[in-house]
């Protein structure tokens, strides 16, 4: 073999061995390659698994202030969602009756702050209650019932699962949100109160809010109350919601035979029996003839001293204007002696 052929073939060792040596670094990159994205694909995916939540969504258009139902304007379904699914409603929020705060589209993922579970109908007011006792450790935003006790044992929900906002605990006195038919209530079992010795409103506490139902309201009241709430007498209230859930959850109370028969109850205690029930429980009497008795020498006493400040200031301004009027004289003398 000449030395051209050996050169020849030296050449083309070579020229192969660049070649492999490329094509193998092609390879191993590839494979790299191939494996990096392999694993983004699977970070992907577990990403992708991990957003998947089954939350509900609404199934048709939902207006700002319509009822939130289960199977009938919403329904769950399987969605990919980096948003924490505690933001989302639950099957917990179904247990009282919630209301779209804003309108919600089809389709649309629904989260909790979309609803509220409080009544938002026209007639709803914030009132202000200082007449119920409180739970030694009462504190804003605690759910609670509004009930009343009467001297003969009988106890009765006069409100249902209310929000206690602002409390002012010295002084007993919070807030919550209540409609027409919920004040008149209110308003009569605080007459009843004032009316029947023995009587008085505290407050039971909701332990678990979030998933306890409000109590259904027992409190019979009476017939004034009961014409005015049903317009079945003269006057009519036309602030009362008949077609709201609250209107048609208390009707049940609406019975004029209960309230007969609580009032029979009551007449038939005897004083001695009243006070002991008023004593035991630490409740000042505003009902019996010898509390109106005190009332009135209260306000006679009031009456008594208003006129005796009346009178000593008069008597003040009278000797006032004396002393006045001989300083005036006084000085008047004393020009007159200077100008002689």
């Amino acid at each position: 073999m000449n030395r051209k052929t050996i050169k020849m073939l030296v050449s083309g060792f070579v020229m192969a061995s660049i070649v492999a040596i490329a094509l193998l670094i092609v390879v191993i990159l590839g494979r790299n390659s191939i494996k990096k994205y392999e694993q983004q694909i699977t970070s992907l995916k577990s990403d992708i698994e991990s957003s998947q939540k089954y939350v509900y969504v609404a199934s048709s258009d939902i207006g700002a202030g319509d009822a939130i139902k289960q199977d009938e304007n919403v329904i769950k379904q399987q969605i990919a969602s980096g948003i924490d699914a505690g933001l989302y409603i639950s099957d917990e929020d179904f247990v009282e009756d919630v209301i779209a705060l804003v309108d919600i589209p089809s389709g649309q993922p629904i989260m909790k702050n979309m609803l509220t579970n409080e009544d938002i109908s026209p007639g709803v007011m914030e009132t202000e209650i200082n007449v119920a006792t409180l739970l030694v450790d009462s504190k804003t935003n605690d759910y609670v019932d509004v009930r009343i006790a009467f001297a003969d044992g009988s106890d009765y929900i006069v409100l249902s699962k209310k929000q206690m906002k602002n409390l002012i605990y010295n002084t007993s006195t919070w807030y919550t949100d209540l409609n027409e038919q919920e004040i008149l209530t209110l308003t009569n079992a605080v007459t009843d109160a004032y009316s029947n010795t023995g009587t008085y409103i505290y407050l039971t506490r909701y332990t678990n809010p979030q998933i306890q139902a409000a109590n259904q309201c027992t409190y019979p009241v009476n017939g004034i109350v009961h014409d005015i709430v049903t317009g079945a007498g003269a006057t009519v209230d036309p602030n009362i919601d008949k077609e709201s859930a609250t209107y048609l959850a208390m009707t049940q109370t609406l019975n004029l035979l209960a309230r007969q028969r609580l009032e029979d109850k009551l007449s038939m205690l005897t004083p001695e029996q009243l006070a002991a029930v008023s004593a035991g429980r630490g409740i000042q009497d505003t009902a019996s003839a010898t509390a109106y008795a005190a009332y009135e020498e209260s306000l006679a006493i009031s009456a008594e001293e208003g006129a005796e400040n009346n009178t000593d200031a008069s008597t003040n301004e009278a000797s006032e204007g004396v002393a006045t009027d001989n300083v005036n004289v006084a000085n008047k003398e004393s020009t007159e002696g200077e100008g002689q």
